[in-house]
């Protein structure tokens, strides 16, 4: 996840309690030592939040939809754990067509990242709107890493230019 954060131009991640340290070697292995690269915080959910308000960030959290059929991730009430959560934030971007990106302050956006077994806790999701990635098919969810990647990825400047490169790939093609 630190990895990605920096190959999408995030600018902090917050650990909060419980997340796995991001010096440890096997980390900095995985992350590729994105960790000396951004901006890391530590805190309680608490200040994270007065983080968030303090700074006008729009609260998201990777929350999986239950589906129309049942078969979606089923949690207990209270059973998520901000304890093992991972929160990142980052300068949302408000894009033209070109994919230029332009700062506003109602596009800054923290992502809250659960673990992969419990998920977030109530008072998370209390305080966050959720968002999550819709999918086919009889998956259920995906692990932390893919849907926080895909998350950050689509919330960043990169899914627009992507777009664009499509288009470009596609009006070359039709040339």
């Amino acid at each position: 996840l630190l990895r990605c954060a920096a190959a999408f131009g995030w600018n902090a991640v917050w650990l909060l309690p419980g997340c796995c340290d991001p010096f440890n070697d096997k980390a900095l292995r995985a992350s590729r030592g994105a960790a000396l690269h951004v901006p890391l915080a530590a805190g309680q959910l608490q200040e994270l939040l007065a983080v968030v308000k303090q700074q006008n960030l729009l609260l998201l959290a990777a929350e999986p939809e239950p589906d129309h059929l049942g078969r979606g991730p089923q949690k207990p009430s209270g059973s998520g754990s901000e304890k093992d959560a991972t929160a990142s934030s980052a300068q949302g971007s408000s894009l033209s067509a070109d994919g230029v990106c332009t700062d506003s302050d109602s596009d800054r956006v923290c992502l809250v990242l659960g673990t992969e077994g419990a998920g977030l806790s109530d008072t998370v999701l209390q305080h966050a709107t959720p968002v999550a990635i819709p999918m086919h098919g009889h998956m259920e969810s995906l692990n932390v890493a893919v849907a926080g990647s895909i998350l950050m990825f689509a919330l960043s400047e990169g899914m627009p230019q992507l777009m664009a490169r499509l288009q470009q790939l596609r009006s070359n093609i039709a040339s």
